[in-house]
This record gives C-alpha cells, structure tokens and sequence, in this order.
C-alpha cells in the first residue's frame, strides 16, 4: 500500500483509495465520527474531460445513504453511512468530495422513542441506552460499573436518542462515546493510555494553545425537583356542578418538604475572582447528591477545558498503534509550557499536503471526568526552556 492510499473508504463492495485529501474525526464531544475524503482528477479530466475520470466514477458509484466502512492503513477507524456526494466538474478539472459519519449519527440526529414507552422503570443505564440504541441498530457496551438502577426514567417527547442517554449518563457519573465501528460506550475520561507520547520540539510538528476564561464562572448552581417528602392528600375536589367542598383544608408544604421538593447543588470556582454566576436546570428528577455531584463537575471540567492545545503530529501511529481519543498521553511541549498528562479529547487523520499527518484536540484530565479524580492537571517538575506565567494554566 503506498502512502497516499493508506487511507481508503469500501462503499457497496468496492474500495476506493486514490483520495487527494481526506480528514477523519472522532470527538468526545461530537460522539459520532465523521469523514470527509475529496478527490481531484485534474490531469485525466484535461485529456478525456468529462467523462472516464475517476472522480466521475466515484460519483456515480456511490449515493447518500450507503454504508460505508473507512479504514487507516487496513485498520477499521469508522463504519457508517455516507451523508453526502458533492461532484463538481470545471473545464479542465473534476472532483468529487464524500461526507458521512459513523453509525451512532442516527441517535443524535433522531428522536428516542416517537411510538414510545416514554417511561422506563427500575432499570439501570445500560439497559437504557440498549433499549433506545437497538432500534437503530446499535450495540452498547459498559466499560465501568453503570451504577444503581433509577426507580423511573422519563424519555421527554421529540428528545433525541443521544440527550436522553446522556441525561441518564450525567446522573451516574458515566461518559458516552462511540466506538466508531457501529457500537456505544459507557466508560469514563481517561481510561486508557496511548502508546506513545508527544513532544514539541520532536514528533509534533505544530502547536497551537488556547488559554480561555469566557466559559468558566465563579459559581454553578444546579437546581432540580425531587419527589415529595412525604405522602399527603394534595388531590383537588372534581371541579363540576355536583362537586361537594372538601370536608379538610389542602394541607400546606413545610419547610422540610420543599428542601425535599426543590434541590440545590452549589460549586464554587476559587480562581474566579469576579461575580460570574451560572445556572443548570437538572433535566430530571434527582436528589440533593447528585445535583451536588454536578455543580462539582461543571466547575471541575469548566476549569480543565479552559486550556486545550491542538497538537500536529506525523503520521497516524505511536508506539505502532493508532492514536484515538479518550486515552490519556504524556506531553512535553517546551513552547507551551506543559509537561504533564493530557486528555486526547479528538483525533483527526489527514491526508494532504504535508503527507500523512494526525490532529490531536487535548484537554486537561478532568475535562469529562464526572467524578472526581486525584489532581491530574499540574505540570511534573521539570527544567524549563521557556517559562510561562502561572496564570495562563488553569
């Protein structure tokens, strides 16, 4: 296989490797993968224009809707579906360009459950995600303890697969991603370590740091409603002409019962030295843990995401394997001032001008850490080349 066609994407039984420039995303964040390949057929379109080129090929050959498998150097990276052909055609030049994205692209785009059941009862997150997963034809698997199970889980109309998975998720403390290849995961950030580690000067070839605060604030707050703290007659006289007044006065709500009914999580931000409050509205009935639980993480993982380098680094491998998200790898970037672990957050495999290249998002530890973890964001001892000030690190 020559390096130019490392990459290559089967489409109804046929591949096609003679890309001229091609990107491939997975992103904690997005959780489908996506891909964009584009071939330029400028040399056969000028002898043979318009017709008999390989771009025109392609385009013909494949339709939105088909299912796709893109692989990296043999390896299996994304399965899905191809969401679009674009096909341009000048004098004297054709292209074709193919978008799509993995298969878990259906629970994010799609409603959850439109015929119901939109209650789900003493069930546990794993069995929910696989009954609104399997419709689409997605396998889940838990990589982590998935936790207890909730006495009910209500599925909100026209809610999306994803949201609703995620909103059950965020309540026990579970990351969700894709796997690329057709299936879900329940884990947590972090859970493996790359092969390799990088380094700038070295095998990075670009750096690129953003240090942000218009994200982060001084406090979170997350208010919720639980169930009622105790069982009282709270129903109304049936409001027609025959309806008999109540022979007992509606009883009315103590203190103890509302801090029972209204739930307040509160987080503080330290290094936030100004009033930025913001607040989460808990999407589902909780308790005062959890809502705390959350406050937590908005605060912990708003700090952590306020500094994220994106790393360019040769090729696709380390240490032999591909780099893929949500793994944990040492880097060393001198110009940057960070020596420390960091959090694979995306990956990005291009092919282009500078040859085989991978773009890595990285984030602190415990930016998608729902709990807490050991403090993982300080930089080790080292000598430094270049010194930046303690500020610029969150």
């Amino acid at each position: 296989m020559t390096a130019a066609r490392r990459i290559a994407i089967e489409v109804a039984g046929t591949v096609w490797d003679e890309w001229t420039a091609v990107e491939i995303i997975r992103d904690l964040a997005e959780l489908s993968g996506s891909f964009w390949l584009e071939l330029r057929d400028s040399a056969r379109s000028t002898a043979a224009f318009p017709f008999a080129t390989t771009a025109w090929t392609v385009a013909q050959a494949v339709k939105p809707g088909m299912t796709a498998t893109v692989t990296v150097d043999g390896e299996p990276v994304l399965i899905g579906y191809v969401d679009e052909v674009i096909a341009t055609a000048a004098e004297g030049d054709a292209w074709v360009e193919l978008i799509g994205r993995d298969k878990t692209a259906d629970l994010v785009d799609c409603t959850a459950a439109p015929t119901g059941p939109s209650e789900h009862n003493n069930i546990d997150l794993l069995a929910i995600a696989q009954r609104l997963a399997e419709p689409f034809g997605i396998s889940v698997r838990a990589e982590v303890d998935v936790g207890e199970r909730f006495a009910r889980f209500v599925v909100d109309a026209a809610e999306p697969a994803r949201a609703a998975i995620e909103k059950a998720a965020r309540q026990r403390a579970v990351l969700v991603t894709s796997d690329g290849v057709g299936g879900l995961v329940l884990t947590r950030g972090g859970s493996t370590r790359a092969a390799g580690a990088l380094q700038f000067p070295g095998n990075v070839i670009e750096s690129e740091g953003r240090y942000a605060w218009q994200e982060r604030y001084g406090d979170y707050y997350v208010l919720g409603q639980a169930e009622k703290a105790a069982q009282l007659d709270r129903s109304a006289a049936q409001l027609d002409a025959r309806a008999a007044p109540r022979d007992t006065p509606v009883e009315v709500a103590t203190d103890a019962e509302k801090a029972g009914v209204v739930i307040t999580g509160h987080a503080r931000d330290e290094m936030i030295g100004r009033y930025r409050p913001i607040v989460s509205v808990a999407r589902m009935q909780t308790t005062a843990a959890p809502a705390q639980t959350t406050a937590d993480w908005m605060m912990r993982t708003a700090r952590a995401r306020a500094q994220v380098l994106k790393l360019t680094c040769k090729d696709y491998r380390a240490g032999g394997a591909l780099w893929r998200p949500n793994q944990l790898v040492f880097v060393d970037d001198r110009y940057q001032g960070v020596y420390r672990d960091m959090l694979i957050a995306a990956v990005a495999y291009r092919w282009g001008e500078r040859g085989a290249t991978t773009r890595l998002t990285l984030v602190g530890p415990a930016s998608f850490d729902l709990l807490p973890e050991a403090a993982r964001e300080q930089n080790h001892a080292q000598p430094r080349v270049l010194d930046r000030s303690a500020e610029a690190l969150p």
